[in-house]
C-alpha cells in the first residue's frame, strides 16, 4: 500500500475487492468461469504457461509461449 494517503488507498482497495467479488458472482451466474491473472504474473512466460495450463487443463499447441 502506498505510504501517502493511506486511508484513501485502504478504502480504494476494499472497494475494488468488493467490486471484484460482485463481478465474479455476476459472471458465474451467467455460466462463465472467471480467473484473475495479475499483470505481474505475465512477466515470466514459463510460469504464466504453467498457470494457463492449470486453468485450461490441457497443453498448449506450441511448446512455449512466445516472448517479445
Amino acid at each position: 500500500m502506498p505510504a501517502t494517503n493511506a486511508r484513501f488507498w485502504k478504502n480504494k482497495f476494499k472497494a475494488n475487492e468488493q467490486r471484484d467479488i460482485r463481478v465474479r458472482a455476476e459472471l458465474e451466474s451467467l455460466g462463465w468461469s472467471a480467473e484473475v491473472i495479475w499483470e505481474c504474473e505475465t512477466m515470466k512466460p514459463q510460469e504464466l504457461e504453467r498457470r494457463l495450463i492449470g486453468i485450461l487443463g490441457r497443453q498448449p499447441r506450441t511448446k512455449r509461449l512466445a516472448t517479445h
